[in-house]
């Protein structure tokens, strides 16, 4: 074998290499060997599974989905993190502020929207908000059987979420 046929086969190597790593589609741990992406999310489920789920998403879906999955830990009691915590690190302060307003006028959790829990939640999509912004829509399902759809509005920019409100079912 000569040696630029070497060099080719060590460059076609690389390349390829280069390309599954950048995809995501190089499976590097078992964690990374979850089955791809489903837009459904059961609760509760493992950060390693949530990191890889979050990463396959478009980005705006994704820190919707990895804010949702943080919520839930926290409220189960599988985080470090309190709720309030959880909500300060994603959610802008006008928002958090407006979350912890309807709460107290609710009486209800302010992300979930009722005090029953969420068997499941799932992305819907994804739309172009306002100047800079994209509306994720997420739907979730409760204990209780009952439904609930909102849209979550994250700032292009720095992909803080902004806005939350029902959505018609």
């Amino acid at each position: 074998m000569s040696y630029r046929t070497k060099l080719r086969g060590a460059v076609v190597g690389a390349c390829t290499l280069a390309l599954l790593t950048g995809s995501g589609l190089l499976i590097t741990s078992a964690a990374q060997a979850a089955p791809a992406v489903s837009a459904t999310h059961a609760a509760p489920a493992g950060s390693a599974v949530h990191a890889t789920r979050a990463r396959r998403e478009p980005r705006p879906t994704a820190q919707v989905a990895a804010f949702f999955l943080a919520y839930q830990d926290a409220v189960n009691g599988h985080s470090s993190q309190t709720p309030l915590e959880v909500r300060e690190e994603y959610l802008s302060t006008v928002l958090n502020d407006e979350l912890t307003l309807w709460a107290s006028t609710h009486q209800a959790d302010p992300i979930y929207r009722k005090n029953v829990g969420i068997a499941s939640f799932s992305t819907t999509g994804q739309a172009a908000g306002a100047l800079g912004t994209t509306d994720v829509y997420l739907t979730m399902r409760y204990t209780d059987g009952t439904s609930l759809n909102v849209a979550y509005t994250v700032r292009d920019s720095d992909e803080e979420i902004t806005g939350l409100r029902d959505t018609p079912s």
